[in-house]
């Protein structure tokens, strides 16, 4: 097998392949004495049809095409090992005319290679900001205050006291609106709730500083054809997302971007992001030695089925709840190792 290989503008690579012809005829032959063994002619059992006789009822257009499938499929899976690509599209062939050999051109779209620079220093000096801002967290009573007065106003039964009492939380309504014995408990465990969600925020806001300076560090090229792809798929979530909240498409784009160019605009900004901090993170994930075991998969998956409506359960998709398992944990992995980055 030859073969020529050329980079296209948008990314795509074309691989222009021949297999000589004697190469191509062993396919060929393979495919032919299949068909043979499965030939039934009158007056002979099925398999035992002479070779002469039985090769008249074989349909070669049919064997050839079977066999410059088979040729392509494996063909291309060498190519691919050798030139370390990871397909992310199928391949788009196109066979050529040629007397004697198999001739074929074949376009693809393969991720590309990403080069990790020095990180470790930067997410090093990003996670020391982040654990001095978890120390200097804080919660004021003005803030356990007004959870407590929106609690007490989301609770019908206590709206008629509180106009009284002017939003005082008394031991009878904590232990109404919970397993609280004192007023005091339902307070600590509000101040508790707050102090957790500023904990989760100052982590977000850590770990898009990473993914940012991780981008910042890797330089590579995205082909046009997964960029536009994965904003297709962007799209098409967002108009799903619109149609199951019965909110009209054209509507919000007025309303929200104008025109669909710009939203295409914006999507292709948010997909190019996505792709970029997906590779990185992966690529990080191979240098950190990221490992996620089958029996973490199987325990996440039962977290999540459990959580489901008894009726939701029939429809879950196993493949997919697999996957989004394996991700989950994956991602959680590898942040835990990047937070673990010190200087």
């Amino acid at each position: 097998m030859n073969y020529t290989k050329i980079k296209n503008k948008d990314g795509s690579i074309k691989f222009d392949v021949v297999l000589k012809g004697e190469e191509f005829r062993k396919y060929f032959d393979e495919v032919v004495a299949y068909k043979i063994g499965e030939v039934e002619v009158k007056g002979f059992r099925k398999g035992h049809t002479p070779k002469d006789i039985a090769i008249a009822y074989v349909d070669k257009d049919k064997a050839f095409t079977e066999a410059a499938e088979k040729a392509v499929r494996i063909s291309l899976k060498k190519i691919t090992v050798e030139n370390n690509l990871t397909l992310v599209t199928p391949p788009e062939v196109k066979l050529l005319e040629d007397k004697e050999n198999l001739h074929y051109e074949v376009t693809v779209v393969a991720l590309p290679e990403v080069i990790l620079g020095d990180f470790k220093k930067d997410v090093a000096l990003s996670n020391e900001i982040f654990y001095k801002e978890l120390e200097n967290i804080s919660v004021a009573d003005e803030e356990i205050q007004k959870a407590v007065e929106w609690l007490i106003n989301s609770r019908k039964e206590f709206k008629e006291e509180a106009k009284k009492n002017e939003t005082i939380l008394t031991d009878e309504m904590a232990q109404k609106i919970g397993d609280f014995k004192t007023a005091h408990d339902l307070k600590e465990s509000i101040k508790e709730g707050i102090e957790a969600e500023k904990k989760i925020r100052e982590a977000d806001k850590n770990r898009a500083r990473i993914i940012d300076t991780l981008i910042s560090k890797t330089l590579f090229d995205l082909p046009d054809m997964l960029i536009n792809k994965t904003m297709e798929n962007l799209k098409n979530d967002l108009k799903n997302s619109l149609e199951s909240g019965k909110i009209d498409y054209s509507e919000y784009i007025k309303k929200n971007y104008e025109s669909e160019k710009k939203l295409e605009e914006s999507l292709k900004k948010q997909a190019e992001k996505e792709l970029r901090a997906h590779l990185v993170l992966e690529t990080v994930a191979k240098e950190l030695d990221i490992k996620v075991e089958d029996n973490e998969i199987e325990e996440e998956m039962n977290k999540i089925f459990i959580k489901q409506p008894e009726v939701a359960r029939k429809n879950i998709n196993l493949q997919q709840l697999k996957d989004f398992s394996y991700g989950t944990i994956k991602n959680r992995k590898i942040f835990k190792a990047l937070e673990n980055i010190k200087i």
